[in-house]
């Protein structure tokens, strides 16, 4: 392991140094006006799965305008 390596462990298992009550206030404040933030990501999943959802109904839809082509073509 090289020493940049061992160097950046060490500081990863270091304790957090605690926090002030001010510092800890703030944090939480900040938690808790984070649920615009979950809302907004909920919604944006929400949309990503119609989206998702509306491409795998194209998908099947192009296959079997294309596999009925090749049917007429074939003559079955």
């Amino acid at each position: 392991m090289s020493r940049s390596k061992a160097a950046t462990l060490q500081e990863a298992n270091k304790p957090e140094p605690k926090k002030s009550d001010v510092t800890q206030d703030y944090i939480d404040r900040l938690r808790k006006k984070s649920c615009g933030h979950r809302r907004q990501n909920s919604e944006f999943d929400r949309k990503r799965i119609q989206t998702v959802g509306f491409l795998e109904i194209v998908k099947a839809y192009c296959q079997n305008i294309l596999e009925a082509e090749y049917h007429s073509e074939n003559g079955n």
